[in-house]
């Protein structure tokens, strides 16, 4: 039975940080809105008192350290940052927060140990294809700030010991995310409906662009899809354990989630969560699950015909997945050109830059920028498929473990159904799994990293009850055993 001590850790100091944080960037991105002078200025002021305060916090905590990472790269999708500003913002903040925590890391040596120790070897082979990157600066900034981030994840991760430190970093994470709902929501009541809706006009031919879609204070509406992927997914797994009024809380929080994301009209996070939710009924509850699960299908099948009749499941060219097809295709054709090597860490949408490519007008002229829509094709692209191999191999390797063990002390194995699950299958559609970097490549690389201190601990122990018994063994028995 997980422990749940962690809630009483809660101080008037930690819930100060939260409350700071979500009102610099409340007041920053209304000034910014309706000021952009005034927002520099309030937002400066304000911002670098807290600021200065908050590095402080955390350096000292770093546990804590989650909350303002899970922040910055969910306001990094924000719509009033918009390129060098972006980047400024992105890479400058999370090294303000993780510059400080290299030291203590490199003192543990927590990024060098077992599968963290491997992600490693990956980021050496990523620093290799900087040589020949197309983008060589794209690849050299992101593969830093990644590797800074890893190395802060791996010294919080490797402060758990017990099932209650993984929950009070999982409740820390969403702690955030509920923080950036809140901004979403005084976005809608505040702001113009043209700033927090995508709503189409008569340029737009499309057919995927002619639904209005939620955006909130993102930049597109794939990015509210992405919000509510890993607020729904961490907010389930913690609601288990919860009673009482956060119960309540985190009931509220996934409604407004769920809602935001159909409003937003973003079609594979629902699907990843649907299909999160079935796994982990079936799983949790056997049999009993299968007659809902009948009954939903049913309902489901009803609203797909509804919804046939008025063309909404084939709006944006459902053949070609809105032209996420003929992207593939051709990423895959210049896997087969270089397979081993790729073409620079991270920066796969360069390949779009071509003349030979089919579409390369609207949103696939952005270079590095670009995405390919599949994080294991970009992956392949940019380092190639061994790289890809490793890496898979990498990540789910502790999972694996958590799952084949009849032990789970600190109740990993609902992760693997709600959070897991679900973000591969999103890595399928959208380039979201990333390297430390984005809402869903930050939280799969922090419970990724308590699952794999999980498998370590548990090699340990069984390594140690094995020398136990040897120990009171006759040396020849001992030694047939070994």
């Amino acid at each position: 039975m997980i422990d749940l001590a962690y809630r009483s850790s809660t101080s008037q100091h930690q819930l100060a940080l939260a409350g700071a944080l979500g009102v610099i960037v409340l007041i920053s991105f209304l000034a910014i809105t309706f000021n952009p002078v005034l927002g520099m200025i309030a937002g400066g002021l304000l911002g670098l008192a807290v600021l200065v305060w908050a590095v402080r916090y955390t350096t000292i905590h770093p546990g804590w350290v989650i909350l303002p990472l899970g922040m910055i790269e969910v306001l990094t999708s924000a719509y009033f940052l918009n390129g060098s500003v972006r980047s400024i913002f992105h890479y400058g903040m999370a090294a303000v927060f993780c510059l400080p925590l290299l030291p203590a890391a490199w003192r543990q040596r927590t990024f060098t140990r077992d599968g963290f120790g491997l992600y490693l070897c990956y980021f050496a082979w990523a620093a290799f294809t900087i040589t020949y990157s197309l983008a060589p600066e794209f690849s050299a900034s992101r593969l830093i700030n990644a590797t800074m981030m890893f190395c802060a994840v791996s010294l919080v991760v490797s402060q758990v010991e017990r099932g209650r430190d993984v929950y009070a970093l999982l409740s820390r994470l969403v702690l955030g995310f509920a923080i950036v709902w809140g901004l979403v929501v005084i976005a809608v009541v505040l702001l113009p409906r043209s700033v927090t809706w995508l709503v189409p006009d008569e340029t737009m031919t499309d057919s995927a662009e002619n639904v209005v879609r939620f955006c909130g204070i993102f930049g597109g509406p794939n990015d509210v899809g992405e919000l509510m992927l890993v607020t729904v997914g961490s907010a389930a797994v913690l609601w288990r354990h919860e009673r009482g009024r956060r119960r309540l809380l985190l009931t509220m929080l996934i409604m407004v989630a769920l809602g935001g994301a159909v409003l937003a009209d973003s079609r594979t996070p629902c699907i990843a969560i649907a299909i999160a939710a079935t796994a982990y009924c079936v799983w949790r509850y056997r049999g009993r699950a299968l007659v809902a699960l009948l009954v939903l299908a049913l309902l489901a099948g009803a609203a797909k015909f509804r919804l046939a009749e008025g063309e909404y499941l084939a709006r944006g060219n459902v053949s070609t997945l809105t032209g996420r097809t003929e992207v593939w295709n051709y990423a895959i054709g210049r896997i087969q050109e270089h397979p081993f090597s790729g073409y620079g860490y991270d920066v796969a949408g360069a390949i779009l830059k071509n003349r030979l490519f089919p579409v390369w007008w609207g949103p696939w002229d952005e270079g590095p920028h670009s995405s390919l829509h599949n994080g294991y094709i970009d992956r392949a692209v940019s380092t190639g498929v061994p790289s890809l191999i490793l890496w898979l191999f990498i990540v789910l390797r502790p999972w694996y473990a958590v799952l084949r063990r009849k032990q789970d002390p600190w109740d990993l194995k609902p992760m693997v159904f709600w959070l897991v699950i679900p973000m591969l299958i999103h890595n399928m559609a959208e380039v979201s799994i990333s390297d430390c970097t984005g809402m869903a490549g930050l939280t799969f690389i922090l419970i990724w990293g308590m699952a794999e201190r999980a498998r370590v601990l548990a090699r340990e122990q069984e390594r140690a009850q094995l020398r136990q018994r040897h120990a009171v063994m006759p040396p020849a028995a001992a030694a047939l055993t070994a």
